[in-house]
């Protein structure tokens, strides 16, 4: 029974071994290493949570992770090298910026952008710790990206000013290089790792089976030695014997012992183990946008249609910005909905021949879960300003003529400027009455 024991404990040491260098295998496959050069596509991981950063149609946000979840383009990362050991932290799909502006706390003032150059706010700093993990600071804010656990999306999703050295664990990140090459396929050693456990659970049984048959021996054992004990044969050899069973049965309760403080490790070990099962009784609860362009009376238009299902009017704020708006959006927890933020920045590039684009605020709607917003660009009509013709007192007519000459049908051909305005006026027919009204003599005969 003991050589069966000693059997079993060498197999279950080698089995151990085997499952140690497998689990290294696998971490190394999964692309978790000592130490990081950044200078591949990352997938950012967060050490708490394992919410990973992802920037796509539904906005820039912190997805769910896992294992058996796929890895999107989206959630790659470029850390591209800036000064004074920084980095720009860069979509590989769509190129975005990810920064954290000054003055701002939590998720305002966190976005992302890729548009014109890289300012301070969107350099960060990986400062790694001790578990190989990074704290991701941005390097003119000194906030730090952080995931809380629980939650989905925006929510929880936030770049928050610390005031210590230290780090909580929702604010570390693991860096993923997918593409790392590996000693060995990640699947086929978790399969032998899977094998190897179950080994091991066989071989813990068959040391249980035989630490019950070294309980019996030893039972047998001292019960001979008490029947001995009462012979009362006092000789040497049986004095021998007795000493050698007394040893035995130590022996035996010290290797049971040894195997009750395995198997209890092992049980809680197995029972540390947590199954999550997700809920399946959930909503399409993504926000997603779609970019449309139109045209209205000759003029361009960018019309924005946001999809935000359990979004009320009181959670919706748009900040107006050159060319375009910065969209944040609160909803609040519902029946089958989880609550959440989402931010997103829009932005036009101007129209041709039209000039830029402006916000219509007339136009803005929210209507069945679907935000409308709409961009008009601003026209531009070329035209010559002169200044207006201004009356003087020292101008005079340059006919100098005074006098009209009549025709035959009693109308009159020419005349001064004066003359015409009071013909007109008063309907005189005769050149004669005109000039009558007109003349010197008579203006000095009134005036007499």
């Amino acid at each position: 029974a003991f050589s069966c024991w000693l059997r079993s404990f060498v197999g279950l040491m080698a089995a151990f071994n085997r499952l140690a260098l497998l689990s290294g295998a696998w971490l190394v496959a999964a692309g978790i290493e000592e130490t990081r050069h950044l200078d591949g596509a990352y997938v950012i991981v967060n050490r708490a949570s394992g919410r990973r950063i992802i920037s796509g149609p539904s906005g820039f946000s912190a997805s769910m992770g896992g294992p058996e979840r796929p890895i999107y383009h989206e959630h790659r990362w470029k850390f591209v090298s800036q000064a004074n050991d920084t980095y720009a932290i860069v979509n590989s799909a769509n190129g975005m910026r990810i920064f954290a502006q000054t003055g701002k706390d939590h998720a305002y003032g966190f976005l992302t952008t890729d548009q014109g150059p890289i300012y301070q706010d969107q350099t960060w700093r990986a400062l790694q710790q001790k578990d190989g993990s990074h704290v991701l600071a941005n390097a003119k804010s000194g906030r730090v990206i952080a995931a809380s656990v629980g939650l989905e999306g925006a929510a929880g999703f936030t770049a928050s000013q610390v005031s210590s050295d230290s780090f909580a664990q929702d604010e570390a990140w693991w860096l993923i290089d997918p593409d790392q090459a590996v000693p060995a396929d990640a699947k086929h050693c978790k399969e032998q790792l899977v094998e190897e456990e179950f080994k091991s659970l066989q071989l813990r049984e068959e040391i249980a089976t035989c630490s019950e048959q070294l309980a019996l021996e030893a039972a047998e054992r001292q019960g001979l030695a008490s029947q001995l004990a009462h012979a009362g044969n006092g000789n040497e050899v049986t004095q021998q014997e007795l000493d050698w069973l007394k040893g035995e049965v130590k022996l035996a309760w010290a290797l049971a012992a040894t195997i009750l403080i395995f198997a209890l490790g092992c049980v809680r070990s197995r029972g540390a183990k947590v199954k999550v099962v997700e809920d399946e009784n959930k909503l399409d609860s993504s926000i997603r946008h779609a970019i449309f362009s139109s045209e209205s009376e000759g003029q361009a238009l960018r019309i924005v249609q946001i999809q935000c299902p359990g979004v009320e009017h009181s959670g919706i704020q748009v900040d107006l910005i050159s060319d375009g708006c910065d969209v944040t959006m609160q909803r609040k927890a519902s029946l089958g909905l989880h609550a959440m933020q989402w931010n997103q920045r829009f932005r036009f590039e101007p129209a041709e021949g039209q000039g830029s684009f402006e916000f219509r605020e007339d136009r803005m709607e929210l209507d069945h879960g679907l935000l409308k917003l709409v961009f008009q660009a601003r026209s531009f009509q070329g035209r010559t300003v002169r200044f207006p013709q201004h009356y003087s007192l020292a101008a005079s007519d340059n006919d100098m003529i005074w006098e009209a000459a009549s025709t035959s049908a009693g109308s009159f051909e020419a005349c001064s400027s004066p003359a015409r305005s009071m013909l007109a006026k008063e309907g005189l027919d005769s050149a004669s009455e005109a000039m009558a009204d007109f003349s010197p003599s008579r203006g000095l005969a009134g005036g007499a």
